[in-house]
């Protein structure tokens, strides 16, 4: 009865176009007035954001901006360029790496497609790149940023989860260079059939150059992962080491970043942390409702019920998490979600770090998924093309999301080989 009343006010709030985070306030106050809990869950979802871990989100947030504001984004685009400039469809590629290395350092998936979309997308054109192509490229690229080093949704799920945030981090890294080097394959094919760019040679002398200029800001995220795995400090205080080391180098070493530009990251950030934590808040007020209802205890016997195979279970999740995505955000949809799925995956044996990487490829391949991923919004007002125009070259690139899901998911050791080999089990 409750759990009708909570989906049926989300929903009826969806419709008439309510912002998701008080739908999904609304929703839940209308569920709690008829169980009257109003005041321990309002406790509650107060105690969820008054927690020192969620300083990990601002911090790496900040960390990002402060990055893309210091000159870091054209030095990799040039680092990118001298590792695969001499292969076919090498603009395209370019991209790809570019966004695998700008997503180490900012952990945004749209900040990714902004920032590396801005630089690549215009010479993509001028080469003959269909500017449809050039979106999608750039988007399902800009996506890889969520499973890499520094990534705000991997945070987000570990402190959901009450898992380890460094085991998380470090566990997408394999994953993120898959979905990577598969994009830079389709784009090669790409180029090779549509007859586009021929490739510079190779040189070695470019390479240093560009290695030079990038390798101060490419270290980030050597450094936040290798101190996390080493105990130097927490996630939280690599977050502040990000910071300050991003600081410095758009200050002092690239001269790019002055008072006003530090000024207008702090604001920037004060605003996303805002509409974050605000999600967080609200979103805690929703799986609170479904926790209470013990609605994950259905869920699971409903499961256990149909099958004992932890592969179908797996891929049961995942249509579903895929469908729910076109609609919702990565924080929302994890807030929402993993408190019923994350205990039926464990209950079948699938392991949550696993479950957690595989998870946010589903939110990582809906970000991109019409009509309503953010990252794709982004990528379409850099190239100027509508929605309608690049869902076809969109299509098999959400295929090779789906083949590197699909890979991680079979392969667990994928996941698990890095946390397995720096943190004890």
């Amino acid at each position: 009865m409750i759990s009708g009343i909570l989906m049926g006010g989300f929903i009826i709030l969806l419709l008439l176009d309510v912002p998701i985070a008080f739908a999904l306030l609304g929703a839940a106050m209308i569920a709690m007035y008829f169980t009257g809990s109003l005041m321990p869950a309002a406790q509650s979802m107060i105690a969820t954001v008054d927690s020192f871990t969620l300083l990990t989100i601002p911090l790496f947030i900040m960390a990002g901006d402060l990055m893309n504001r210091g000159g870091i984004t054209s030095r990799l685009v040039d680092l990118s360029n001298a590792l695969v400039g001499h292969l076919k469809g090498a603009l395209a590629q370019t991209g790809v790496v570019a966004a695998m290395l700008f997503g180490s350092v900012s952990g945004s998936a749209v900040a990714d497609t902004a920032a590396v979309g801005s630089a690549v997308i215009p010479p993509m054109l001028k080469q003959g790149y269909n500017p449809a192509f050039s979106a999608a490229l750039i988007a399902t690229a800009g996506t890889i940023g969520m499973l890499m080093p520094t990534s705000i949704t991997l945070i987000i799920f570990a402190i959901t989860a009450n898992l380890s945030i460094a085991k998380l981090l470090v566990a997408g890294l394999i994953p993120g260079l898959i979905m990577g080097i598969l994009l830079c394959v389709y784009s090669y094919f790409y180029a090779v059939r549509n007859k586009l760019e021929f490739a510079d040679r190779f040189s070695w002398g470019k390479l240093f150059r560009a290695v030079r200029k990038a390798i101060i800001p490419g270290i980030t995220p050597g450094i936040i992962v290798t101190g996390i795995v080493g105990g130097v400090f927490t996630p939280t205080e690599a977050g502040a080491v990000a910071v300050v080391y991003a600081a410095c180098i758009g200050a002092f070493v690239y001269h790019e970043l002055d008072w006003k530009g530090l000024l207008d990251s702090a604001v920037h950030t004060i605003a996303i942390t805002g509409l974050v934590m605000f999600l967080i808040f609200t979103s805690y007020a929703f799986s609170w409702v479904i926790t209470l209802e013990r609605v994950p205890e259905m869920f699971s016997s409903l499961l256990l019920g149909g099958t004992s195979s932890p592969l179908v279970v797996f891929l049961l999740m995942n249509v579903f998490l895929l469908a729910i995505g076109t609609f919702l955000d990565p924080t929302p949809t994890i807030l929402i979600t993993v408190p019923i799925f994350l205990p039926i995956a464990m209950q079948f044996g699938i392991d949550p770090t696993h479950f957690a990487i595989v998870f946010v490829i589903n939110m990582a391949i809906a970000q991109v998924s019409p009509p309503a991923g953010a990252v794709l919004f982004t990528a379409c007002g850099l190239a100027r093309v509508s929605m309608a125009q690049v869902t076809p070259p969109l299509l098999p690139l959400m295929g090779v999301q789906l083949v590197s899901m699909v890979i991680v998911m079979l392969v667990p050791s994928l996941v698990l080989f890095l946390p397995n080999l720096f943190f004890a089990n």
